[in-house]
């Protein structure tokens, strides 16, 4: 498991001075080993799975039960997974950033989803496959390997935005500069990821494996520096226990040539 700040209940002192601490309630179990080749929204990629158990019923402050807290969570067709972005660091934290899908153009932090912010706090909402006990399984996750959960709640239209009048978008996301990718597979690259297919831990078969590689690179991973910079280099990247090699062609292909 990551090492994460440590999650206690906040006190009336911590809150007095503009502090809160907050415990996982457990970690994401997901096919994104590395940040490389993560999707940056659960719906890039439905083809995703994810598990999360809960971890509440030990330790000062807890005594929930796990199983008990799930009841009636499958009634629900959709999740919100708050968490933390465990791995960025937040040495990047900057008033304007470059998301990648807009090229190189600079937008004010709080007008993206970067997981590079004051506090390395996401929100993502996933669709909700099943409850098992303590555990929850999901899919079309955007979340690493190992993500520090800190809370689950329900998705509710009503409430989450599926009735508003007219909400509106900024303008960048209705015609980005970046389409979405034509994603080939060499005859290589199949033949290796159907032998590979009976070690896949969450994906489970050759056919969702490629389902998920080709939805992660349809809306193209690459940062802005490598497609701008290192675009005539090869890409990888991993997912569940596959390592992808990618090359990027010109007429907006992306073609795996290794698995």
């Amino acid at each position: 498991e990551p090492d994460v700040p440590s999650v206690e209940a906040s006190s009336a002192a911590a809150a007095s001075e503009g502090e809160f601490r907050a415990r996982p309630i457990g970690f994401l179990r997901t096919p994104f080993v590395e940040k490389n080749g993560t999707p940056r929204q659960g719906c890039v990629c439905p083809s995703s799975v994810a598990t999360l158990r809960l971890e509440i019923g030990g330790g000062k402050g807890s005594g929930l039960n796990g199983s008990h807290s799930l009841e009636c969570l499958s009634s629900f067709s959709h999740a919100w997974i708050l968490f933390v972005f465990h791995l960025n660091g937040n040495q990047a934290t900057k008033s304007k950033v470059q998301p990648p899908r807009l090229d190189g153009q600079k937008v004010g932090l709080f007008a993206t989803r970067t997981p590079h912010r004051p506090n390395p706090i996401g929100l993502s909402l996933v669709k909700i496959d099943g409850v098992e006990g303590d555990t929850i399984h999901f899919s079309g996750v955007d979340l690493v390997d190992g993500t520090p959960v800190l809370d689950v709640k329900p998705y509710v239209p009503f409430a989450d935005g599926h009735q508003l009048a007219g909400p509106r978008v900024a303008p960048w996301l209705a015609t980005m500069p970046t389409p979405d990718l034509k994603v080939e597979f060499t005859p290589e690259a199949d033949a290796q990821l159907e032998a590979l297919a009976p070690s896949l831990r969450l994906l489970k078969s050759a056919e969702r494996a490629r389902a998920a590689l080709r939805e992660i690179l349809q809306a193209d991973p690459r940062s802005v520096h490598w497609r701008q910079n290192r675009a005539d280099l090869e890409y990888g990247f991993s997912l569940d226990t596959l390592n992808a090699v990618v090359s990027f062609l010109d007429g907006g292909v992306a073609r795996v040539t290794q698995v």
